[in-house]
């Protein structure tokens, strides 16, 4: 009894020392892999919209590769596919950074442009408004309506800055601008301004660059600086009025005197 079960001990011993492991399962490569492969290096050249998918399969393949017990091969693609995305997102990340502020002052840019058109325009037809309403040249509108009014300008956006957050109703007459005529508010006669240097039209706030556009009588339109740039275009715009009061004074009085000798 003894012996036959030596016997079956020895027998299992040789059955296991002679017998032949099962062979492993062949290998195949992970098609995840492979595509978080190519999705990585498209990022490159899509502006990284393929770089996030690309690091999602990337790291769905290594997490398949991992649990396949060796089935499935490709891991090295899997980590250079999601290495190469997440260098791609973040490449875009920072010319994205870049970009960004470079896009929003170009965008502000254009629109202070079309304010100095705007504001050209307003200064043409002022002088248009002078040689065909104003007694041949003599006068300057006595507001900046009449330009609209007497059929100088017929578009009211030209009266609508840019760069101004106000709505506008389509069709209406509003003016984001500040303007010398409506100060005044009577017919300015020519003599009196001195085109060059004399404030026509300007902005009513400053833009986020720190500044407004301002046009002058000549048609010449130039922006200043300075979050006091308003203030500074007040302050000419008070001397010139003081000027224009006192002128008014001086032309007054003759005209009195005049009526009193008359009989």
């Amino acid at each position: 009894m003894a012996e036959q079960q030596m016997g079956r001990i020895d027998d299992r011993h040789a059955g296991d020392s002679g017998a032949i492991p099962p062979p492993l399962p062949p290998q195949t490569t992970s098609g995840l892999a492979i595509a978080a492969l190519v999705l990585g290096m498209a990022g490159f050249f899509t502006i990284g919209l393929m770089a996030i998918p690309g690091l999602i399969v990337g790291i769905i393949a290594l997490v398949k590769i991992d649990k396949s017990n060796g089935r499935l091969s490709g891991r090295g693609m899997a980590i250079a596919g999601t290495v190469i995305s997440g260098v791609s997102i973040f490449f875009v990340v920072i010319l994205a950074g870049m970009l960004v502020p470079a896009l929003g002052r170009a965008h502000l840019e254009v629109q202070r442009t079309r304010c100095r058109v705007n504001l050209g325009s307003i200064a043409q037809a002022t002088q248009v408004w002078s040689l065909y309403h104003g007694r041949n040249g003599a006068y300057y509108p006595p507001s900046m309506r009449a330009l609209y009014d007497d059929g100088v300008i017929e578009d009211t956006v030209i009266f609508i800055c840019p760069t101004s957050d106000t709505v506008h109703q389509p069709g209406e007459i509003a003016s984001d601008y500040e303007c010398l005529l409506d100060i005044v508010g009577e017919k300015i006669p020519v003599w009196l301004v001195e085109e060059s240097v004399t404030p026509l039209a300007w902005d009513t706030k400053t833009d986020r660059h720190g500044g407004i556009n301002v046009v002058y009588f000549d048609r010449h339109v130039r922006f200043i600086e300075g979050d006091d740039a308003l203030e500074q275009v007040h302050r000419e715009v008070e001397e010139w009025l003081n000027t224009y009061e006192a002128a008014k004074q001086e032309k007054a009085e003759p005209e009195e005197e005049q009526a009193e000798e008359s009989p």
